[in-house]
């Protein structure tokens, strides 16, 4: 409840909303999300406010069953909704987490290193999504992490499972790109063939590449049909680097 001054009275802070409870490993409630029902007016998504047991720009929805199928994949799937991570999970795909109605932050960034998984986004593909994906690019990279991107044709990651199934979706992550890859490629063909606009984009994918401190990862995104050594050479030494990266950030 929140105590209105002015009335001298207290609301409900999520009336007319469908409310999902944000659990920890342990099971135990620490706040929850909300979405607005109908034609409510105010915030589609809302959470709990920050308290010491809940920070939502650290937290992930559905990591507590996710848990166990992350370590023995080795994958994280991140996407952006609770409906996203629910409708996921019933299809199989049980190593699917959301963020808490925020974008990923360098604290998420920290948390999915600890768990020595590949992280893909499968963010919605609209100009929000792609944005999104920029900014987490960015976010992973400062942590010694390079993401793969899961391509979804249109719509929501919700919207892609309902109508193909978990091997849809299994066919895009596997085929997924490095991030990295992905968004050069994105900046080369908005700068279509204009000399100055194509300098530009060049330059501003030198200095993303630049950032990736891993050698075998910087290969691959600069040269994703890269020769089957450096392939093997990529997973050989996954488990290694990841744990390097651990210990350079604690």
């Amino acid at each position: 409840l929140i105590r209105n001054e002015e009335k001298n009275s207290v609301y409900d802070r999520f009336r007319g909303r469908l409310m999902f409870p944000i659990v920890d490993l342990q099971k135990r409630v620490r706040g929850f999300g909300a979405r607005v029902l109908g034609s409510e007016e105010g915030a589609k998504y809302i959470n709990s406010p920050e308290t010491p047991v809940f920070h939502k720009g650290s937290g992930f929805y559905g990591l507590d069953s996710a848990r166990d199928h992350i370590r023995k994949s080795g994958r994280i799937l991140i996407v952006e909704g609770y409906f996203d991570q629910i409708t996921l999970d019933q299809h199989g795909v049980g190593y699917t987490v959301a963020t808490l109605g925020t974008a990923l932050t360098a604290d998420h960034a920290v948390a999915i290193r600890r768990m020595q998984a590949q992280p893909f986004l499968v963010f919605d593909a609209d100009e929000a999504g792609r944005k999104a994906s920029m900014r987490a690019l960015e976010i992973f990279l400062e942590a010694g992490i390079m993401p793969k991107m899961v391509l979804i044709p249109e719509g929501d990651p919700d919207d892609f499972v309902r109508a193909r199934g978990r091997e849809g979706l299994e066919q895009l992550i596997e085929a997924a790109p490095a991030l990295l890859s992905w968004q050069m490629d994105a900046w080369l063909k908005e700068a279509g063939t204009g000399p100055t606009e194509l300098a530009a984009a060049v330059n501003r994918a030198a200095e993303m590449v630049a950032r990736v401190q891993d050698p075998v990862e910087r290969l691959e995104a600069t040269c994703p049909r890269r020769p089957r050594g450096a392939r093997r050479a990529r997973g050989s030494r996954a488990a290694t680097r990841t744990g390097s990266a651990a210990r350079r950030h604690p």
